[in-house]
């Protein structure tokens, strides 16, 4: 009889095998999206899955947009995992992701089965632990259900001490999709105060994703208080998603969707 462990490396080599074709991007029946997961730098995404079931629990943690031809490892895009009944395992990112993957990303976890695991993840700087923040966890089936052609996100701040970051994604698995999408500043009684048109790519491809650094200030706004970040699909098809991020001097990170789950 085939070892857990030797099932469990038999998963992550085939999804590996089809990841390297960008045209067969893995896609297993089952996913979980980690929206803005990842590393960089000091900071690691923890990854915490609970098996809600009574028997053992096997599939992949990955980020798509694989690098055609590179050998893992050292260069891997993803890892098996098992979950023993009822138990429960941690995962770090930083960990099976290699350095051709950093930054902030989607993610997606896997099964082959009708099961889940039910999943937290949390960013965290590990130099600086009380700089964390829950991660958006949201299954592929409700985003791709919602396909919010607007994203709206509240709590955007600029000010000393304060600044939000933008990400954005698509979910799919086509190298040369992307959208066009409008990004609004707006204050909080909805005046719009700046906007900008960019490019954003889809999780097939190696950038992943479109983040942007104090988007206030980029787009030229100098102090907000309670604003709204709105993200518009100008062209482009697929599902977009994406999500907010503040950070506060004194360590604290906040986390917002665009829309609700």
């Amino acid at each position: 009889m085939e070892s857990s462990r030797a099932k469990t490396l038999s998963i992550l080599f085939a999804v590996l095998a089809i990841g390297w074709n960008s045209r067969a991007v893995a896609q297993l029946p089952n996913s979980l999206i980690v929206i803005g997961g990842g590393f960089s730098g000091s900071w690691d995404t923890d990854l915490e899955l609970a098996n809600p079931t009574s028997t053992v629990l096997r599939g992949v943690v990955e980020t798509l947009g694989n690098i055609l031809g590179a050998p893992c490892p050292p260069n891997c895009s993803a890892t098996a995992f098992e979950i023993p009944p009822n138990g429960t395992i941690k995962l770090a990112v930083r960990s099976f992701l290699s350095d051709f993957y950093a930054g902030p990303r989607i993610l997606r976890i896997e099964t082959f089965g009708s099961a889940l695991p039910v999943a937290k993840a949390t960013v965290v700087n590990r130099e600086r632990p009380v700089s964390a923040a829950n991660l958006p966890v949201v299954h592929l089936a409700t985003l791709q259900a919602a396909d919010p052609a607007v994203l709206a996100f509240p709590g955007a701040i600029r000010r000393p001490g304060a600044h939000s970051n933008l990400f954005l994604s698509g979910l799919g698995t086509t190298p040369a999709a992307h959208f066009l999408v409008l990004v609004e500043v707006l204050s909080s009684s909805g005046v719009p105060l700046a906007s900008s048109t960019f490019e954003v790519p889809n999780e097939g491809v190696l950038s992943n994703a479109f983040y942007a650094v104090d988007i206030i200030g980029r787009l030229g706004v100098q102090d907000l208080a309670d604003g709204q970040i709105r993200v518009t699909k100008s062209s482009g098809t697929g599902v977009l998603t994406g999500m907010l991020a503040t950070s506060y001097d004194d360590g604290r990170v906040s986390v917002t969707l665009g829309s609700n789950p």
